[in-house]
């Protein structure tokens, strides 16, 4: 029914949302697959729908565009759609790595397509949910190494044609890709080196996390202020590193600490101190909100006014819920440490052997 609606937003919801839409059955006949009710396939009739964007949003279907077949026939697929169900297929959660990287290289004529088409395709896959997170995910929460290999050359290559681009029309796609798309700290390093774009680095130190260092050792180097505030903001400094910038007057810098989640209240009071002798009042109020956001989270040493004999006699239990919280973000944390410290030792060992 649903296929058959008059309404057109019904059927392209079908399209792209519909399971098990091929209820055909088949049988051979002189060895070919024959089907003995084609009508039942609905699949056909969504490809064959007068709608373009219908057909579209079908291409959009992992359960119809699924996995196993996309390896096989993602040539096939994309060179007989339109334009239009093209960008739905490479939103396809199953898309393969293949065919993204022919899109996104400059330099590919085997697509036959053009620039501004191919433009258009990367931006496309950038709003690719499923797919990106995948770029986002740690080495050992892959299910095997194989994939963890193959996921990571794809999303490094990803950068490198990215950066190949022509800054017209070619920054929306390297800003996208610096700032939403994972990679490893080596690469981001590597382009971010050759980045003349000062607001192209900014956006490669906003996609950082804490973990990689040298990209983040770059940009606390940086001339331009801002990429010098988000990389201290998002950094984890040793002692000796922390009493080199409080000895500065780099007020960036220190306006990048202030908002550091990972410096704790005492070292936040410092940094206060500093900005506040530098008449940097603005950075200062930083520092002060900084501070009561961890004294907000950070649970009581004794619970026992919650969780003892009157707590719960009481009506506390919005308190109980906030100090459980309070305790997991801090369990969090800890094993976050703990987890790079795995990581750390295991590539080490890799690379030993």
């Amino acid at each position: 029914m649903a296929v058959k609606d008059s309404n057109v937003e019904v059927r392209q919801w079908i399209a792209r949302n519909g399971r098990s839409l091929d209820y055909a059955e088949r049988e051979y006949i002189d060895n070919k697959n024959v089907s003995k009710s084609p009508e039942k396939n609905l699949e056909e009739r969504l490809k064959n729908d007068p709608d373009p964007f219908v057909r579209a949003c079908l291409r959009e279907n992992p359960e119809v565009f699924h996995s196993i077949t996309f390896v096989v026939k993602w040539r096939e697929w994309f060179e007989e759609a339109s334009h239009l169900g093209r960008l739905a297929l490479v939103r396809n959660r199953n898309v393969v790595g293949d065919l993204i990287e022919r899109i996104f290289d400059p330099e590919d004529n085997e697509l036959g397509i053009e620039l501004n088409e191919r433009l258009e395709l990367a931006l496309a896959f950038l709003t690719n949910e499923k797919a990106l997170e995948r770029s986002r995910v740690e080495y050992f929460d892959f299910p095997d190494g194989w994939d963890a290999h193959t996921t990571t050359v794809l999303f490094n290559k990803l950068w490198v044609y990215a950066s190949r681009w022509q800054d017209d029309p070619g920054y929306p796609l390297k800003y996208g890709v610096y700032m939403y798309v994972g990679t490893d700290d080596d690469t981001k390093a590597q382009i971010y080196q050759k980045c003349t774009d000062e607001h192209l680095r900014q956006a490669i130190l906003h996609g950082a996390s804490w973990k990689d260092k040298k990209t983040l050792k770059l940009g606390m180097k940086d001339n331009d202020d801002f990429c010098r505030y988000l990389s201290y903001m998002t950094a984890r400094l040793n002692s000796k590193d922390l009493e080199k910038v409080l000895k500065s007057k780099d007020t960036h810098a220190l306006s990048g600490l202030a908002v550091n989640e990972s410096l704790s209240i005492d070292v936040l009071g410092s940094i206060e101190e500093k900005l506040s002798e530098l008449d940097d009042l603005g950075g200062a109020r930083s520092v002060e909100r900084s501070i009561e956001r961890i004294r907000r989270a950070k649970p009581p040493k004794d619970p026992e006014d919650l969780f003892g004999y009157e707590g719960r006699q009481g009506n506390f239990l919005e308190d109980k819920v906030d100090f459980i919280g309070k305790m997991l973000l801090t369990v969090q944390r800890d094993l976050e440490d703990l987890k790079e410290k795995i990581y750390t030792m295991s590539t080490s060992r890799r690379r030993w052997f």
